[in-house]
């Protein structure tokens, strides 16, 4: 008899566990979602489904089961798993409106913006460029408003579907977005009814700006033109160089966003070849007067400079350097009074490079040394001759003789 009665305990007990074991889903429900925190229960899009399956088989729990010797009563159980949500899942009720009204909130913002750029009268170039361009871009960008459209649409489902409180702004916002939508692309059909005569309206003030530029331009070369009269003062001409660079700079932007639009819209590209010209003319008369105050600069130096001390390599360089210079201003400007001073400079001091290298000459010994200074009758001492001694003994006038003596050297 006791042995019964133990069995029947026995029985009673592993019926009570094995039924306990069909509460494990609640444990495992509440347990999840006790230990995430918003980001990760935002994550779980299946979080408010599984919230309403899990409230629904907690309502349809018995309140009592017998288990053979054994009264299972599970009202409090019950009562805790209707009546008692997980905070995180509190968290989502608040969260998921939030998130919707947020999404909504983009989309009428962006919306609302592109309405407003189809519909704004353009009248500049780059107002007009702008309008085309965007017209383009939100075409292409409506299939997008339209899923994000479907996915706000999708959420506000789930907050009705599931009992979600929506404030009434958030309720008239969803549903203004539909005709929102629709007024959207009224916009767009209408622009684009418009492209041709905004296209024309673009092609006109292209040309026009075009028109005004050229014109800027004469009036930058009739001003350039002082660059080139050696009588100007150099002060003047600097201040002269910095304005017209200024200007040409200037021009060379416009003119490089003119071409960029008529490429970007497939239009006939012009060619500002007087622009060009003249660029490269400015460009040679900086070089000029750069030239110019760099000559006197070196020819001060190598003035000072003795025979033994002056660097013939270096000095020689920077005189073909010059001479290659003043060929090509001569080629690239007009005729003026400022190249041949320069020229007249340069061909002076190549002529006189020929006699220092001559006297620089490492086969010179004592002997050749005394035959020029019998030749010229005067003493020569290398290391007090200069460029000024050379001038002012008259040096460079015996460039033939000088050679002479330096053949046979």
């Amino acid at each position: 008899m006791i042995q019964k009665i133990k069995e029947s305990f026995q029985f009673a007990f592993d019926a009570a566990k094995v039924y306990s074991d069909t509460f494990e889903r609640f444990r495992m429900f509440y347990k999840e979602y006790e230990s995430l925190n918003r980001d990760e229960i935002l994550q779980k899009n299946h979080a408010l489904k599984l919230q309403r399956s899990v409230h629904k088989d907690a309502t349809a729990i018995q309140q009592k089961r017998h288990l053979g010797l054994l009264l299972v009563d599970k009202t409090q159980l019950k009562e805790r798993l209707v009546y008692s949500q997980p905070r995180q899942i509190q968290v989502m009720n608040e969260i998921v409106p939030m998130q919707a009204r947020k999404k909504l909130d983009a989309l009428l913002a962006e919306i609302c913006d592109a309405q407003y750029k189809l519909v704004s009268r353009a009248s500049t170039i780059a107002e007009l460029a702008n309008s085309v361009t965007f017209l383009d871009e939100i075409q292409k960008r409506v299939t997008g408003l339209k899923a994000e459209q479907e996915t706000i649409s999708q959420m506000y489902s789930l907050t009705k579907m599931y009992s979600i409180p929506l404030s009434c702004n958030d309720m008239v916002g969803f549903a203004s977005v539909h005709v929102d939508i629709d007024s959207l692309l009224s916009s767009i059909i209408e622009a684009e009814f418009k492209r041709d005569s905004t296209m024309e309206k673009l092609g006109s003030s292209l040309q026009k700006e075009i028109n005004e530029l050229n014109h800027d331009l004469q009036t930058i070369k009739l001003k350039s033109q002082d660059l080139l009269d050696i009588n100007a003062d150099s002060s003047k001409v600097r201040l002269l160089l910095g304005e017209v660079k200024i200007s040409i700079d200037e021009l060379q932007a416009r003119a490089h966003a003119y071409t960029s639009y008529q490429k970007q819209f497939k239009m006939e590209v012009t060619k500002f070849d007087a622009l060009d010209e003249e660029i490269a003319e400015f460009r040679l008369k900086q070089l000029l007067w750069d030239c110019l105050e760099k000559w006197d600069s070196l020819s001060d130096e190598w003035t000072e400079s003795t025979l033994d001390v002056l660097d013939l390599e270096q000095f020689s360089s920077q005189v073909t350097t010059y001479s290659k210079y003043v060929n090509q201003l001569e080629k690239g400007l007009p005729l003026n009074n400022v190249v041949p001073i320069l020229k007249e400079k340069v061909e002076v001091t190549k002529e006189r490079l020929h006699v220092i290298t001559a006297l620089l000459n490492p086969n010179m010994k004592p002997e050749h040394w005394k035959t020029l200074e019998s030749v010229m009758g005067i003493p020569l001492n290398k290391e007090e001759l200069s460029m000024v001694a050379l001038e002012e003994l008259n040096i460079f006038s015996y460039g033939m003789e000088i050679q002479e003596v330096v053949t046979h050297a």
